[in-house]
Order: C-alpha cells, then structure tokens, then sequence
C-alpha cells in the first residue's frame, strides 16, 4: 500500500495520539523530564486529538501521514498568528511528527511538502518552523527540505520546562522581478 498524506479526521485521533507519544519520547528524550515523557498517555492525546479534529478551524490544516494503511505521522500547519510582523505574509508548520519506526522512510517529507503546497495556494509567501535547538534531527530535516535559520530565536516551555528554540524559514511564493 505505501505512504499516502490526507487531510485528517477525528477518527485519526488514536493513530496521531499513538505518534504523538512516542515521537516525542524518542525526539524529546534528554531535553525533558524523563517522567513527563514516561506519563505521556496515548488515550489522553487520543481523545485530545479527536477533539482538536473535530473543531479545527478552516484556516488550520492538520495532516496524517500513513504508511501501509497505519497513521504514522501528522503535520499541522496554518497561517501565522502569533508573530505579527509575518501575520498575513507566512504560514507556520506548528507541528510535524513521524513514528520512530516509520522515520526516514520519506513520510515526514511529503506531508512538509502537503503543508506547504495548502500555504501557497493560500497566497503566503514564506514558510516558518520554530524547532528546539536542541533537536538535531529536527534541524537536519529542515535544512534538506530548503529551510534556513533566519537568526530568529527565543525560549518556549515544552513539558513545563524551558527550553531554546530557533525559528527556520524559506520561501514559499517567491516575489520575482
């Protein structure tokens, strides 16, 4: 069956729940409190996620990645809010998770390519990611999809914890002359 990217439902909610538990063991192990990453609940997530899936917003767009039928990643994406100098100029991937076991198998590219396609075709010209500094990977990956550090950076609380994060950007409708 292969990898296929869809918009994703409330009934996704146990698939992404699933991912987002165990990604963000594997990704945040080291930078969080081991007990925080212990007690992450997949039903919890689940149900938070059904919810989240069935009031999204129209500007939100959330993303499930699935590999052999099976939800092994999700992306959320929208345009940006918070930052007022990039309102109505940028859209954001907020989110982006792949199953460690489903990694590196070109899921987490398609559904970055996914989001920003849905971002162009909304008429935003950039494309911005605030990832952990800490998060190698993390960093690897959006560099090979085209994204740069901007020089933009500042701390947010992950797990309650305080953590630095940088902010990687690039174009998505490029202005030509």
């Amino acid at each position: 069956m292969g990898a296929r990217v869809r918009r994703a439902g409330p009934g996704d909610g146990a698939g992404i729940g699933r991912v987002h538990a165990e990604s963000w063991r594997l990704t945040y192990a080291g930078l969080v409190s081991p007990r925080y990453l212990a007690g992450l609940d997949e039903d919890s997530l689940a149900a938070k996620w059904r919810e989240r899936l069935r009031v999204t917003t129209r500007d939100e767009l959330v993303l499930a990645g699935e590999l052999d039928g099976e939800v092994a990643g999700f992306c959320v994406s929208r345009p940006c809010r918070e930052m007022p100098d990039l309102f109505g100029f940028a859209g954001e991937i907020q989110m982006l998770y792949v199953h460690p076991s489903a990694q590196r198998r070109r899921l987490g590219r398609a559904m970055f390519e996914g989001a920003g396609a849905d971002l162009a075709g909304r008429r935003l010209f950039w494309l911005v990611v605030w990832v952990v500094e800490a998060n190698h990977a993390a960093r690897a990956f959006y560099r090979r999809v085209g994204l740069r550090p901007d020089g933009a950076r500042r701390d947010e609380l992950l797990a309650g914890e305080p953590v630095a994060v940088m902010r990687y950007a690039g174009p998505l409708n490029p202005v030509i002359d």
